[in-house]
């Protein structure tokens, strides 16, 4: 079972999974701040106060599935079940997954962006680390993609100012990740299963007219598609421009401007 630590301030919830691990397993840390948040590729998280910044260690499954989807699909449930709790389910239309690791709420049209999934491997684990805004400031940051928080998503949209409980969305998630560790049992990720869940959260097939920052021949380019479409089950996303396709494979997707 995992055992859930809670810190006042850090510098990064996975490096503190990767300090314990050398004395433990099921290790579980959130943190109520993060001074150097770790992004994809890199990049930065932004982890002030009234976020969410969870990391754990995961067994390493075999899939085809991306381990960032699946955890996506993960958090999605355990934001959704939360808020079945606080009677304020209605906004499972609003929210959904872009490849290969966001989490966003599509507002009219427009897609901001509220979460994110980390995944670095250590020998036969995952380090899985969560970013979601949750009662945090962050529409005033200038960012390379648009964001909110649940909070200012219900002040945007419902008019409803809410407080919402960080402690018990980690447990939630904690909760779920232990049962999908009892569920694999050494076994594959269900592909079938997966999809089924993931089909009405896939929000990739509704963007229109975006950049896409690719890797190719050892560099990072930038295109623009009419449209995407995320093949799961071979590994690849397909590309629509002036009508013609095309399909990568999942490796040279870097990240997609919404």
């Amino acid at each position: 079972m995992y055992k859930l630590e809670i810190l006042e301030e850090c510098e990064s919830t996975q490096e503190e999974v990767k300090k314990r691990l050398n004395e433990t397993s099921d290790i579980a840390v959130l943190s109520l701040k993060q001074s150097k948040g770790k992004g994809s590729y890199g990049k930065e998280w932004i982890s002030d106060r009234g976020g969410l910044y969870l990391s754990f260690d995961f067994p390493s499954i075999n899939t085809t599935i991306p381990v960032s989807i699946v955890f996506s699909l993960l958090v999605l449930e355990s934001i959704n079940q939360y808020l079945d709790i606080e009677k304020q389910n209605f906004i499972k239309n609003y929210i959904g997954i872009i490849f290969p690791n966001d989490l966003v709420l599509e507002i009219d049209n427009n897609f901001y962006k509220i979460g994110g999934i980390l995944v670095e491997s250590l020998r036969n684990k995952y380090i899985i680390g969560i970013g979601f805004n949750v009662n945090n400031n962050i529409s005033s940051y200038q960012l390379e993609h648009k964001a909110i928080s649940l909070k200012e998503f219900f002040e945007k949209e419902i008019n409803l100012s809410i407080d919402f409980d960080v402690f018990k969305i980690a447990k939630i998630i904690i909760s779920k990740a232990q049962d999908l560790r009892y569920s694999l049992n050494g076994n594959d990720y269900l592909f079938p299963e997966f999809l089924k869940k993931l089909d009405k959260f896939d929000f990739t097939k509704k963007l229109r007219n975006v950049d896409v920052i690719l890797f190719m021949d050892g560099k990072e380019i930038v295109d623009r598609f009419d449209q995407l479409k995320v093949d799961f089950q071979n590994r690849k996303i397909i590309f629509y421009k002036n009508r013609m396709r095309k399909e990568l494979d999942f490796e040279k997707i870097r990240r997609i401007l919404y």
